[in-house]
């Protein structure tokens, strides 16, 4: 192939490129969301319940727990357990579920669809999140030792309404 085909060639691609590219704008940039400042709840065999406050959110759809830190050293098998209630006044309590941590020394990121009544209950108000750490197996206690730290906050879930 000769010379001038090749640059014939060259310049009708880049008239082509700038042609198609003549009406598009660039899509404006958009700054990665920053990580708000959630705070840290540590739940211990002495301590297990932790409360979260939480501003009332019209879309959430679910909790979003993570679990930072694990200290079992007996290796007793834990249960994590989550409800909501009004902030205002503790008098309704509404339960979201529970997670069971295995291996029981590692935390984890979990999620958990919020049920109707706690939805309805985040859609409406301020609430607060309670977290409790629990033995697995019922009839046993939570040994000595025990900790874990964790946050715990509303999300919405793409697609869950």
């Amino acid at each position: 192939m000769s010379r001038v085909a090749i640059t014939c060639t060259l310049l009708v691609c880049v008239v082509l490129t700038v042609a198609g590219c003549k009406d598009r704008t660039t899509p404006e940039l958009v700054p990665a969301a920053t990580p708000t400042s959630l705070a840290v709840v540590v739940l211990t065999t002495d301590r297990p319940t932790g409360k979260i406050s939480q501003p009332r959110l019209p879309g959430a759809s679910a909790v979003r727990l993570d679990i930072q830190t694990v200290k079992n050293p007996s290796g007793q098998g834990l249960v994590i357990e989550l409800a909501v209630e009004n902030a205002t006044a503790s008098v309704r309590r509404v339960g979201i579920g529970n997670i069971s941590l295995y291996p029981s020394n590692q935390g984890g990121v979990f999620t958990l669809v919020l049920p109707g009544p706690a939805e309805d209950m985040v859609h409406q108000e301020p609430t607060v999140l309670i977290v409790t750490l629990r033995e697995a197996l019922s009839g046993t206690v939570l040994q000595p030792g025990i900790s874990l730290s964790l946050t715990a906050e509303l999300t919405l879930l793409p697609g869950v309404n």
